[in-house]
């Protein structure tokens, strides 16, 4: 039961409003069973006595756990807890307008919040030199995809959007800080097989500016251990090796990194 959970370590003590009409007929009839509950007579104001607060707090402290990233998480999370609440529509209705108010209020500041919108309005979490960057775990609830889906994600997004080239070592910290930032285990880029070698979505050329020294057998990447790996990830310290580049098997699943160049006007 919910008001167990809210409050763990409280006596049996509760506001007659938490058990008001709105909140029949589920939370009334355990209430009334043998619980040894003592009911107050107004209406509390004590966030320890009411329950609502309680459930914010509770998604507050999963958002600060890092599992929350941005205003679509956040109503997903409300979303979740409303589902565990005994409300009528009107009550529902009260909640949804109060959460659409604090993602609006909260959903910038939150860690993972966009900096910038490209010219289609879409988020752009950072940029350098002359190229854009969309982080796509920012954007669509850390959703993660297979190396084709993830470069489809990109391209979704609109003209010039694709996967990550990492052509520069400058570009290659900034993926590297977006990972620990945002502590993910691994992402994927644009690089993939082709001709016998790897090569960028970009066209640009292909250096292998941070392979890793190991992996699943100990070896040099790339060692196609799988006999397919044929797509490139960034993997975070997963073989003791630190942020280092990878050849995967393309159908594991990640987020990915999207880039789009930019005309620069000097």
């Amino acid at each position: 039961m919910g008001a167990r959970y809210i409050f763990p370590n409280m006596e049996n003590r509760f506001s007659r409003e938490f058990l008001s009409e709105p909140y029949q007929p589920c939370c009334q009839d355990w209430f009334r069973g043998p619980s040894n509950t003592a009911f107050v007579s107004n209406p509390s104001r004590a966030p320890d006595f009411n329950p609502i607060e309680n459930v914010w707090a509770a998604m507050s402290k999963y958002m600060y756990e890092d599992h929350t990233r941005n205003r679509g998480a956040v109503v997903n999370n409300a979303l979740q807890a409303l589902e565990r609440l005994c409300l009528k529509p009107i009550d529902q209705m009260k909640f949804l307008l109060m959460l659409a108010l604090a993602a609006a209020a909260v959903g910038e500041h939150l860690h993972g919040g966009h900096k910038h919108s490209s010219s289609n309005g879409v988020p752009v979490d950072d940029r350098q030199g002359d190229s854009e960057y969309h982080f796509s775990w920012r954007h669509d609830g850390r959703k993660t995809y297979t190396w084709d889906g993830a470069n489809q994600y990109c391209g979704n997004l609109g003209s010039g959007w694709q996967g990550i080239s990492i052509g520069t070592h400058q570009e290659d910290s900034l993926v590297r800080n977006a990972i620990i930032e945002d502590k993910l285990p691994w992402i994927w880029t644009s690089g993939h097989i082709r001709n016998h070698g790897f090569a960028w979505a970009s066209g640009e050329e292909f250096v292998g500016l941070n392979w890793s020294h190991t992996g699943g057998n100990h070896r040099p990447q790339p060692d196609n251990r799988e006999g397919n790996e044929h797509c490139l990830g960034v993997l975070n310290n997963v073989y003791g090796d630190d942020i280092k580049w990878h050849d995967i098997a393309c159908h594991h699943d990640k987020g990915i990194i999207c880039e789009r160049k930019v005309q620069v006007h000097g």
